[in-house]
């Protein structure tokens, strides 16, 4: 895997506007980490603002690689903490 120090990423926020209207789902109190790699060999993992001001999305996308992802949020105490991808061409 390689480290979140390493890879430049871009985490863009975008702002729903709107606060949560339900609670948070109590099983996970401090975030929820998403991993997306599908079981890939090379992965990249960081780490996204946490927790979100309110219901939007983080567009995140790695400059090393070119991969990108949308994470949504509610604002909410089980939103997530960090996202696991695959690399794109697969390098270390």
């Amino acid at each position: 895997m390689i480290p979140a120090r390493l890879p430049v990423w871009r985490v863009e926020w975008l702002d729903r506007g709107v606060d949560a209207n339900t609670p948070a789902h109590p099983d996970y109190p401090n975030g929820v980490d998403h991993d997306i790699s599908n079981g890939a060999d090379n992965t990249c993992k960081m780490p996204v603002p946490y927790p979100a001001l309110r219901r939007g999305y983080y567009l995140v996308t790695c400059r090393t690689c070119g991969n990108q992802a949308v994470v949504t949020t509610a604002g909410r105490r089980d939103d997530p903490r960090s996202l696991k991808m695959a690399c794109k061409n697969g390098a270390n």
